[in-house]
């Protein structure tokens, strides 16, 4: 992709009964869903890793959730009343590769993204080439009411830039090992050993990584 070539366009739509019937699994209790950020997309495992922001009903608390289905909720990063922020997996393993290609798509996805049940907003950052064929697929989804382009301001920015050098190296190799796979690979003692560190030096690393990671993801937190 050409950077100087590349714009944004953000999609509202009112989603049809074969997409409502995907999202109805997890919206019982509810609100909304908007994404944060996603940062990482496994078509092969139907799977992919979010920042969510998930507003609940009044009553439900995602604590008490037994389970939301297609949506693992990894750890709940933040919570202010009804609104909660999630590192969550998402797994579509009800819905068949033809559906889930629709997706794989050569863009950057970016926000807004929100899913209610009557409403659709999808966001992405992509080549002129590339948007057309995005814009062209939304009415698959449902009945597009408006479609806005924007200049893009992406940059390639990345956050592991805010980290020193040793936060880097720490959160590189949890990374590697499977800290953060779900289930873990591996533990805080042994990845300690790894580290070169104690247990408790690793665990304060980690929490200091993990809380700028957050706010900078979270950039409109409540």
């Amino acid at each position: 992709m050409v950077k100087s070539k590349m714009r944004k366009v953000t999609i509202k739509l009112h989603p049809n009964s074969k997409v409502q019937d995907i999202f109805n699994k997890f919206l019982d209790n509810i609100k909304s869903v908007s994404v944060q950020n996603v940062l990482k997309i496994d078509f092969n495992n139907k799977s992919e890793l979010d920042i969510l922001k998930i507003e609940t009903k009044n009553g439900f608390k995602l604590q008490d959730a037994n389970a939301l289905e297609g949506i693992e909720i990894l750890s709940i990063l933040k919570n202010y009343k009804n609104t909660y922020f999630c590192l969550v997996k998402i797994t579509y393993n009800n819905i068949d590769m033809e559906t889930l290609n629709f997706f794989n798509l050569d863009v950057i996805w970016d926000k807004p993204m929100i899913i209610k049940k009557d409403e659709l907003v999808m966001s992405c950052v992509a080549s002129e080439k590339n948007l057309n064929k995005f814009v062209k697929m939304m009415p698959d989804l449902g009945e597009v009411q408006s479609i806005v382009y924007k200049k893009s301001d992406y940059k390639g920015y990345s956050i592991l830039s805010e980290l020193t050098e040793r936060q880097r190296e720490i959160f590189l190799i949890a990374k590697r090992q499977g800290y953060y796979d779900y289930p873990r690979m591996i533990n805080g003692q042994n990845l300690a050993k790894i580290a070169g560190c104690s247990k408790a030096t690793l665990i304060e690393h980690l929490r200091i990584i993990e809380k700028k990671i957050t706010d900078l993801l979270i950039d409109d937190i409540l």
